[in-house]
């Protein structure tokens, strides 16, 4: 209740400053009747006064025990100030006069606890994954550990007064359960800050159950008594083994055994057993808070509350209370959070003001502090602080278009320190003075802009939303008004509901609603929340109808709109904060029935269609942005502190972990140029093959020199003893030493020696420098295979990212067929690149439409048949190696093969019914213009659709099986490639060119001799393991030059499958095993042929074209049924292109034969005309400029003669202009295209006016 309140006056506030608005219409509650309080009246002031001054004496005489507790003294002043404004209130002296003595004795002794309230304020830490304890500071584990070994002295020696207190002693049990409980909230805070969340959560749940028992004055029982002792037995377990490095106990026992005496019952079997661990007793050492400058002190010196206010707090949830500011009483739980972003931003404006006096300049984060400031201030109603922050936050932009002077600066800094005076004075529960002087300087800056910026406000109030879009919205919000109760409290009439009787409720919630104000710097950061909240709100809301008994489902789900509420708020989307509103108002309203109504998940699955139509509103250039390549921290913690949700865990808290946002064309060429350094990796590397194979080379010719030297050096020294001996028996009176000398002869075998051992050192030199380059080359490949790898897991996206979109689109086809049918997404956290998740979303939602209008029985038929009246439709993603396996199954009627089967004849496409199987049958549902309904509509009928959906997977380098059960349902298997950057591919030579198959395909490589391969050519199939396999030649498949003249021993065969289909290939030579290529995109023409999935750069710098061999197979062996049209059938339609650009005639005739059309031509109006005469098309193609007769002139006269009236004509021209475009609709024209235009968005109108006039006819 208290949160339905405060999120109407937020809206009543805000419809003040459009006009008049009324108070009592806002303020009711949506969907609820209250019912007439029967409870007693509330405790009157006076009482209420009293009592809160007899507890703060109580806790004065605490203080005055121990002196030195500053944090209670400062405590203690809040409340003290609080009593005297209202004893003042309520004239009561007495009272006023004993808070002041008392309030005077605390500030004489402690002079140092008066001062304001420090502005620090640290943001809350990001919370983890549950059950993930995060790093700790070793510093501040140290701290705490010492603080709660203290404070686990004073809980053990406030337990013998506990004892005596459950005995009889009320007094003294009470005291010391306050303390006890102060004990557990110290410890809650600390552990929290610390990073210690097991702790936390274990602390905030005895904190609980003793706030209950202060709260409501209970006697202390044996089962509280139980749970203290085994509380501190827990806490002194966990210290001791976080001091001895360990990791602290699990909390969820103690947690569960609080709330079991928390909700009447007492604590079972003493955990005291289970705690006992061996380890070192932990010293107790008595701490004086002392906090520097910049240091974040515990919650109780943040936010100082009277002990009142204490034993009625409890985290994540409104509190109840009020706060006496000024004489006006605001809500304790906004106040808090007021005060601790007050806090948080006036010290990142003290830190931004630094950063201007150094640079001059004002940044964005002192706009956004200033800007948020004066928001809170006006919701807590502190006007004096609101008027000057908004007048500070006006002169701060039009300072920021240029640097600032030094007077500029000394303003801004006055600005900020009487900001900083109010936010003192605010926190000291009194209301802000103004600062009339400064902020008539302030709002002078400001208004000297005014004049300028005019036409820049113009602008922008002409970017509010189109009337249409507020057209949809004003119909969400009537839709959501008109909505009766669903939960009536009495049975008497609704204040609500006759209202509605009364007024027309549409024009009721148009005169109430407000119109959008975006906050240009707001909005961005809100789209990218609400990219996350959106999502986790459907998922929430599922989860909730499959448990609706489950109320911390539908908890969470309205915790979530609350969250989307107020940023969309914050942001100036008024109207999502008005649809979140109403949908959190709804779930409020059921939550006071044990089963909420069928009825509430219909119109809340309508309410989230309304929103999803907003957001795509929202979204930049009109359309859904892809929200999970963007992911961002969680929500900050005043958001989730302002959320009015139970309380039934508090998320663990983790590091902050800074994030930064990359534009996906960024990432797409990081991806791309790493690509290309490992193609130039893989040309080094060849080159590197190659100069190791001369270097080997050389290695054997400087051997093989080597040994021919050592031969000449041996013939030479034989020589030089033959001439020797014949020289000492002609001169026998010579010492044979004076003739030993060598030769020249011998003198060169010496040098050249020489020689060739330098030519063998520079050799293994240059082996030594060949293998550190191998070795570096294998670094490098590492080290890019990584950086591939990191880049690649950055454009994954999870398919659970446009879960909710698919859910929307069966929900919708649902809705307007009269059907019935849930989504069942599993394993949507499986991942895709971010190119494949965005190509393949748009066949998903095609196939899921085909569901639910083909599948999908009516709830009487399903009834009728023995099924379940809402139909099943499933979603299952997993990985597979590679690739991803996308099964879409439905249990619907299945595929009516009989009627596929008389469709496919009528058309031509079956030469007899013997001929062909139930998986070829199915197929047919493949082709483009085939449809078995009976009728056209939006959803279904024209036959384009599964030809897209294949021809989109194919390009994908994916396949597509379909298996289907008569009464059962149809299943579909998609088999889509991990990532389209990087893949692997077998290379391959046909034709002395080299191609790329994915490796996925290769069943089997097989080496067949002629004679093998002949016997194959002519049977045009091959048997392997049992399985036969159609026989085909890649160079006949391509039109390449015929190899068999030059045939050789034995030719390589792949055996290659894609889905149900396969293939036996010849090739003339695989050049490479399966390896890492890098994939390129190719031009669009290039990518309409089919069997041609892409291009890649081999190592040597050729282009290879990537082929799926099976898809061109397929092509290959239409047989002549498929291709002639068959006596009696109707013949393939036939297009007419008039045009007079030769160049536009060839182009759009072969990309129409490709479909298989048929094409006439004709260069003008005359010409095409005199066709006409001879055959009427089924479609034409014209365009405007033409000699003789233009486009205008040949469709008025198309248009004139009734056997050719109903011919559709699509004009294409270059001319788009408007004026041209309704000229050509008023004179009969269907369609205009430009020039160039779009292959596709051709073929689909072409196909549907086909479609359409063959179904007429």
């Amino acid at each position: 209740e208290v949160a339905q309140t405060l999120s109407g006056l937020g809206f009543f506030v805000e419809a003040l400053t459009q006009g008049p608005a009324d108070f009592e219409a806002i303020m009711r509650p949506m969907g609820a009747v209250v019912a007439p309080a029967e409870d007693a009246p509330p405790p009157t002031i006076e009482a209420q006064l009293a009592r809160e001054f007899k507890s703060v004496q109580k806790r004065a005489e605490e203080w005055r025990k121990n002196r030195a507790d500053s944090v209670l003294a400062l405590e203690l002043r809040q409340q003290l100030a609080a009593i005297q404004k209202d004893a003042v209130l309520v004239s009561d002296g007495a009272t006023e006069a004993a808070a002041a003595a008392v309030l005077r004795e605390i500030e004489a002794a402690q002079p140092k606890a008066v001062a304001a309230p420090a502005a620090v304020a640290t943001s809350a830490a990001l919370p983890t994954k549950p059950g993930e304890e995060p790093t700790v500071d070793a510093e501040l584990l140290e701290v705490y550990l010492e603080e709660a070994g203290e404070v686990l002295a004073s809980i053990a020696a406030k337990q013998e007064l506990l004892r005596a207190g459950a005995t009889g002693n009320a007094g003294s049990g009470n005291d010391a359960l306050v303390t006890v409980r102060r004990g557990f909230h110290t410890l809650k805070g600390s552990g929290r800050m610390v990073g210690l969340a097991r702790l936390g959560e274990a602390a905030w749940a005895i904190e609980q159950t003793l706030n209950l028992w202060l709260q409501e004055q209970r006697e202390v029982s044996a089962g509280l008594l139980d749970l203290v002792a085994q509380a501190h037995d827990y806490f002194t377990a966990s210290v001791a083994r976080l001091g001895a490095g360990q990791a602290a106990l699990p909390e969820q026992e103690l947690v569960s055994r609080a709330e079991a005496v928390r909700r009447g019952g007492e604590a079972p079997v003493s955990i005291t057993q289970a705690l006992q661990v061996q380890a070192p007793a932990v010293p107790v050492i008595t701490l004086v808070p002392d906090f520097a400058d910049g240091q974040t002190p515990p919650p109780a010196a943040v936010a100082p509350m009277s002990e009142e206010r204490a034993s009625g707090e409890q985290v994540g949830e409104q509190q109840l209370g009020e706060v006496d500011i000024g004489g006006q009483l605001v809500s304790r739980s906004l106040f808090e959070l007021f005060s601790g972003e007050a806090r948080t931003h006036m010290a990142a404006l003290k830190t931004e003001y630094e950063v201007l006096k150094g640079h001059g300049v004002i940044t964005d984060a002192m706009l956004l502090a200033v800007h948020t400031l004066a928001g809170i201030a006006g919701t807590v109603h502190f006007d004096n602080l609101r008027v000057l922050a908004s007048a500070f936050d006006r002169a701060l932009s039009s300072l920021s278009l240029a640097e600032l002077s030094s007077d500029e600066e000394d303003l801004v800094g006055q600005a900020i320190a009487a900001i900083e005076r109010m936010v003192v004075e605010a926190l000291g529960l009194a209301e802000p003075t103004p600062a009339p002087e400064l902020l008539e300087r302030l709002e002078s800056i400001a208004a000297a802009v005014v004049a300028d910026a005019a036409p820049m406000v113009r602008e922008a109030d002409e970017m509010t939303l189109p009337e249409e879009e507020g057209a949809i919205e004003r119909e969400a919000s009537a839709e959501v008004a008109a909505v009766p109760s669903i939960a009536p409290a009495k049975p008497r009439p609704s204040p609500l509901a006759s209202a509605v009787e009364l007024e027309d409720p549409a024009a009721a919630r148009r005169a109430q609603r407000m119109s959008d104000e975006f906050d240009a710097q707001l909005l961005p950061i809100f789209l990218e929340e609400a990219n996350e909240l959106v999502p986790a709100l459907a998922e929430a809301l599922r989860a909730w109808r499959a448990a609706p008994a489950d109320k911390t489902l539908a908890q969470a789900a309205k915790r979530l709109l609350h969250t989307l509420k107020g940023s969309a708020r914050m942001a100036g989307a008024m109207s999502v904060g008005e649809l979140s509103h109403h949908m959190e108002s709804r779930i409020e309203s059921s939550l006071e029935q044990a089963s909420p109504p069928a009825a509430l998940f219909e119109e809340l699955d309508t309410s989230m269609d309304r929103m999803g139509i907003l957001f795509d509103k929202l979204q930049p250039q009109g359309g859904p942005a892809v929200a999970a390549a963007r992911r961002i921290a969680p929500a900050s913690a005043p958001q989730d502190a302002a959320a009015p949700a139970a309380p039934p865990r508090v998320p663990p808290a983790a590091p902050r972990l800074s994030m930064l946002r990359v534009r996906a064309d960024l990432i797409d060429r990081l991806v791309n140029e790493a690509g290309e350094v490992a193609i130039a990796r893989g040309r080094i590397e060849g080159e590197t093959r190659t100069l190791r194979a001369a270097m080997m080379e050389l290695t054997d010719n400087v051997a093989r020199l080597r040994s021919q030297l050592r031969e000449i050096a041996i013939q030479a020294e034989s020589q030089m003893q033959s001439r020797l001996g014949e020289t000492q028996s002609a001169r026998e009176d010579f010492d044979p030493l004076q003739f030993d000398r060598f030769t020249r002869f011998q003198e060169l075998t010496r040098l050249m020696a020489e020689s060739v051992n330098d030519v063998q050192t520079v050799q293994q030199n240059l082996l030594a420098a060949m293998e550190n380059t191998d070795t570096a080359l294998a670094a490098q490949a590492r080290l890019n295979r990584d950086l591939q790898q990191d880049l690649m897991r950055v454009r994954m996206l999870p398919l659970a990212s446009v879960a909710e979109r698919l859910h929307r689109v069966v929900r919708q086809t649902a809705k307007e067929l009269g059907k019935r049918a849930n989504l069942d997404i599993k394993g949507g956290q499986v991942e895709l690149d971010r190119s494949v998740l965005e190509r393949v979303t748009a066949p998903l939602e095609h196939m899921l439409r085909n569901a639910v209008a083909h599948g999908i029985e009516h709830p009487e038929a399903r009834a009728a048949a023995g099924k379940s009246p809402i139909g099943g439709i499933r979603i299952e993603v997993s990985q597979e190696g590679n690739e991803v396996l996308l099964v879409l199954a439905d249990n619907g009627a299945g595929l009516d093969l009989a009627r596929i089967r008389e469709r496919a004849q009528a058309l031509g496409l079956m030469a007899g019914q013997s001929a062909f199987t139930d998986a070829e049958i199915t197929d047919f549902i493949f082709l483009s213009g085939f449809s078995t309904a009976g009728n056209v509509s939006e959803l279904s009928g024209r036959g384009v659709g599964m030809d897209v959906v294949r021809s989109e997977v194919a390009s994908l380098g994916g396949r597509i099986e379909l298996s289907t059960e008569r009464g059962q349902g149809t299943n579909f298997r998609i088999f889509l490639p991990l990532t389209l950057a990087v893949s692997q591919a077998v290379l391959l030579k046909c034709g002395g060119q080299s191609f790329a198959v994915p490796a996925v395909m290769v069943e089997q490589v097989e080496q067949l001799n002629e004679e093998r391969l002949a016997a194959a050519r002519e049977a045009r199939q091959i048997e392997w393991q049992g399985r036969r396999y159609p026989f085909r030649e890649l160079a006949a498949m391509l039109g390449m030059a015929d190899k068999h003249a030059a045939s050789r021993r034995a030719y390589p065969v792949l055996y290659l499958r894609s889905g149900v289909s396969a293939v036996a290939l010849q090739i003339d030579e695989m050049t490479s095993a399966s390896q890492e290529i890098v994939v390129k995109t190719i031009g669009p023409q290039l990518a309409r042929v089919p069997g041609v999935a892409g291009a890649t750069v081999l190592g040597s710098g050729d282009v290879a074209l990537i082929i799926n061999p099976v898809q061109l197979a397929q092509r290959a062996e239409e047989t002549p049924s498929q291709r002639e049209i068959q006596p009696g059938a109707a013949p393939a339609p036939l297009v007419m292109v008039v045009d007079d650009s030769l160049t536009v005639r060839k182009i759009t005739g072969r990309l129409l034969e490709r479909q298989g059309y048929r094409v006439v031509t004709a260069r003008d109006g005359v010409e095409a005309l005199a066709s006409l005469a001879l055959e009427i098309p089924e479609v034409m193609l014209v365009d405007v400029e033409m000699p003789r007769m233009d486009g205008f002139d040949l469709t008025r006269n198309v248009r004139a003669d009734a056997r050719l009236a109903a011919v559709p004509i699509i004009m294409i021209s270059s001319r788009t202009a408007d004026k041209h475009r309704q000229y050509a609709r008023d004179i009969g024209v269907d369609h205009y295209l430009g020039k160039p235009y779009q292959e596709e968005e051709l073929l689909h109108h072409v196909g549907g006016f086909i479609a359409a006039v063959r179904s007429a006819n």
